[in-house]
């Protein structure tokens, strides 16, 4: 590995390795792609997704059901979610899932899965999860022509069944509140890469993957700071308002940190009783190889999360326009009865 530092200003592994072969001169990199490589880790191994052994935390079912993965149709990406929001429609349900702009890519559809079934082993497999996404919004974008690295998918969940119960789907929470960070401890959650801990302060990173994770830390800035993100590969820049978590080792543990694979997926906090989601991955820091493979994780290295307080207008807006079938019904036939008398009064 190279001493200097570079910033890879690419939202796919595949692009940021382009960029670090052109370089060869990499050690150090920002990435705004942690949840391009697939990202389903072995719970066989001691190793750790976004948290090491010693600080894994477990949440209440309905909370982690509601965490999927999320596949694109072009096999290019994938990341990790969150279901905000079930939304009761004709024949089934809506689901608002959140995620990060640069984990849904330029593809034309996009997929979903839950724990319970669809997991897929490597990157080729990440386009065959259960459900299909069939709408996506972007945003938001700022005045300045950049964008909020955020997104929402609406995903439709038919009642097999026909008897009124979400028996296609976990026990999920029908909604998620959105909220500033009540206090500086967080857990974050995702399907990213593997790590072991080494003999010093840092994580070797494992090129393999396997399931969920869920690992403690703390935000540096509970109220925020601007952060610009470089371009993704469609040369979309982002820049947004963000938290900010670092790599602290004790003697023995060392808290969570994101990687590959865990992009889109949520920052959570304890308000009271209530679980509450205050950030979405976005990018993070670790070390890499001459031909751009992630390697190491080390003390102090940061890891960057929207921050969804600050976009709890666009996120809300974003699900109320995620539409139950019959509305989309509704619509379609008032288009086309006022195409038809426009027709017949010409």
């Amino acid at each position: 590995m190279r001493s200097d530092r570079a910033i890879a200003r690419y939202s796919g592994l595949a692009f940021a390795m382009q960029a670090i072969l052109a370089t060869c001169r990499t050690r150090r990199l920002i990435l705004v792609s942690l949840g391009i490589t697939a990202s389903l880790l072995s719970s066989t191994l001691p190793g750790f997704s976004i948290a090491q052994q010693n600080t894994r935390v477990t949440l209440p079912a309905g909370i982690r059901d509601a965490i999927v993965r999320i596949g694109v149709d072009d096999g290019s990406g994938g990341g990790s979610g969150t279901v905000i929001h079930v939304k009761p429609a004709a024949n089934g349900w809506w689901l608002c899932v959140l995620t990060a702009d640069h984990v849904v890519g330029h593809p034309r559809t996009w997929s979903i899965g839950f724990r319970g079934g669809g997991l897929p082993r490597d990157r080729e497999d990440y386009d065959r999860l259960e459900f299909r996404a069939s709408l996506m919004f972007r945003g938001p974008q700022n005045n300045d022509g950049t964008w909020v690295d955020l997104a929402m998918l609406g995903v439709f969940i038919r009642d097999v069944n026909g008897n009124g119960q979400r028996d296609e789907i976990p026990n999920i929470p029908d909604s998620i509140a959105i909220a500033a960070p009540p206090n500086h401890n967080l857990v974050a959650a995702g399907y990213g890469m593997q790590g072991r801990r080494g003999a010093g302060n840092f994580y070797n990173i494992v090129r393999i993957y396997g399931t969920f994770e869920a690992g403690r830390n703390t935000w540096e800035n509970p109220n925020g700071e601007d952060v610009d993100a470089g371009e993704a590969p469609n040369r979309k820049h982002y820049r947004f308002t963000a938290l900010r978590a670092d790599l602290d080792f004790t003697a023995n543990t060392g808290e969570a940190h994101v990687l590959f694979g865990d992009s889109g997926g949520p920052s959570l906090q304890l308000s009271g009783n209530q679980w509450v989601l205050t950030g979405v991955h976005s990018f993070t820091e670790y070390d890499a190889d001459n031909m751009g493979n992630p390697v190491r994780v080390n003390a102090g290295y940061s890891w960057w999360d929207a921050r969804l307080a600050n976009y709890a207008n666009w996120i809300n807006n974003a699900c109320d326009m995620v539409p139950e079938p019959f509305s989309l019904t509704a619509l379609c036939t008032g288009l086309l009865g006022l195409l038809l008398r426009r027709r017949k009064n010409t």
